[in-house]
């Protein structure tokens, strides 16, 4: 499903690319601007039910980590005890979709809801009604979303806030969100007007920096990449392959300090007809890694896998680390990551990532060791053999899995040349601790 994703969303950027060849003049005020609004906030305080002096030490005794909200920008989010996701409810049954990537359809949900998933007590409870799709951001007490309006599914939505209780809900822009960093709620989004790319800076409501792309007819535009906490990472391409792409690094804050880090040093030979890509990022305090990969043909298939090193911090420093990240078979990837000593790691699969294999739902353990997570989470239904379960997201976040799988069938008169499609009839959300061999707990709401 993960390869199958990637070849997804790689069909989805030549679309994109081959439709922003025309030139068009946009106003001076969106170019670049950069404002210095005071819009700081601060991150609410949040204690447990404890003796005042019980409260001051754990309040010392706080982790950054504690202070964070887990697994921003998933579709499973996290703060303190309570895991927050969208339950499509019936609104994808009968959706088609190439791969089965039925959480990719921008569509206007009309039976979805925002839910809370309580740690402590196991208790699932919807919060309010949401028509939006995609992933889910929150900073302190508010959901940033996207939504699209009927008859306009694109991947670039309204992006609007929520309230975490359903009220004082606010629509902001159109667009994409690419990062948002957890301590100011300063996030980027992908836009695109009349034919020209955009990154743009927000701060809640308000638009802190705006940066155009000085396309000419050559230029493939913004590739969306990858993230830190402090910095959105983004390409740039051009068709004709005159130059190497570039990368990109905006910083998450209100002053929008953007850089050109460097040039993709890659032989031209294997950069004609491919695309790249950003899949992984991964950093620490000095170091930030990334994999490139080369995808091209009708089939985009994997021509090249490459691993870079860079510090934001110091100009010219993007150096080439490793040309053979890819894994054991021609079309898949090693995945990268950090320890918790600071060191990169590399390997088949990192710890606490997940996947289906079979019926069977796999995992990595701390340990870098593949086990069984879940038996048969994704057996055949023995009344209907032409059903199968398609697994759509397995993330982590607080100490267990949280997956959501879709009941489907074949669809060969949608299929797309070599592209398979599925059609939806179900959805389904599980909460699966992190140990061998775990049961299955299904999160339901009526």
């Amino acid at each position: 499903m993960k390869k199958l994703k990637l070849l997804s969303t790689a069909l989805l950027f030549l679309l994109l690319c081959l439709s922003a060849c025309s030139k068009e003049k946009v106003s001076e005020d969106n170019v670049a601007t950069e404002e210095t609004k005071q819009a700081k906030t601060k991150r609410k305080s949040k204690s447990e039910d404890k003796s005042e002096n019980e409260k001051k030490v754990a309040n010392e005794d706080r982790t950054e980590n504690e202070e964070k909200i887990e697994n921003n920008g998933g579709y499973f989010v996290a703060e303190d005890n309570m895991v927050y996701f969208r339950n499509y409810g019936e609104s994808l049954d009968g959706e088609v979709a190439l791969f089965g990537d039925f959480l990719d359809i921008p569509k206007k949900m009309e039976n979805a809801r925002i839910c809370s998933y309580d740690i402590d007590t196991q208790e699932v409870k919807s919060e309010f009604n949401d028509s939006g799709f995609g992933e889910l951001y929150l900073y302190e007490d508010t959901f940033y979303l996207k939504e699209v309006e009927e008859g306009d599914e694109i991947v670039y939505g309204n992006i609007y806030s929520i309230k975490t209780d359903g009220s004082d809900r606010k629509d902001i822009t159109k667009g994409h969100i690419l990062a948002m960093n957890p301590d100011n709620g300063v996030y980027a989004v992908e836009s695109y007007k009349d034919g020209i790319w955009f990154i743009e800076l927000w701060q809640q409501d308000k638009l802190i920096y705006s940066f155009k792309d000085d396309k000419d007819e050559h230029t493939a535009s913004f590739i969306s990449s990858g993230k830190t906490d402090d910095y959105a990472l983004f390409l740039k391409n051009v068709y004709d392959d005159s130059k190497n792409p570039e990368l990109w690094a905006v910083k998450l804050n209100e002053y929008g300090e953007l850089t050109k880090v460097g040039d993709i040093d890659i032989d031209q030979e294997e950069m004609m007809g491919a695309y790249p890509a950003i899949e992984q990022v991964a950093y620490s305090k000095d170091k930030v890694y990334f994999v490139l990969t080369l995808r091209g043909g009708t089939a985009l298939t994997l021509q090249g896998a490459y691993l870079f090193e860079v510090d934001l911090n110091t100009e010219g420093s993007l150096k080439l680390m490793d040309e053979g990240i890819r894994g054991d078979d021609e079309e898949s990837i090693l995945e990268i990551w950090i320890d918790e000593s600071g060191k990169l790691k590399k390997g088949k699969s990192k710890p606490f990532s997940a996947w289906s294999y079979e019926t069977d739902l796999m995992f990595c353990d701390k340990d870098g060791k593949e086990k069984l997570l879940c038996p048969d989470l994704f057996v055949e239904d023995i009344d209907d053999i032409n059903s199968i379960k398609m697994m759509q997201k397995a993330e982590f976040v607080k100490g267990a899995f949280f997956v959501i799988s879709c009941d489907a069938k074949r669809s060969e008169e949608d299929d797309i040349g070599w592209r398979d499609a599925y059609k939806c009839f179900g959805t389904n959300y599980f909460c699966i601790p992190a140990k061998e061999k775990s049961q299955e707990e299904l999160l339901d709401v009526e």
